[in-house]
């Protein structure tokens, strides 16, 4: 169970990680 939270976590801040840069990049 904990693995999947650590997953989904890291899953999460990618998915904001990338958001961040296309929205800087692109803006």
């Amino acid at each position: 169970m904990g693995e999947t939270t650590v997953l989904l976590s890291q899953s999460h801040y990618v998915i904001i990680h990338y958001t961040v840069i296309i929205h800087y990049t692109m803006p």
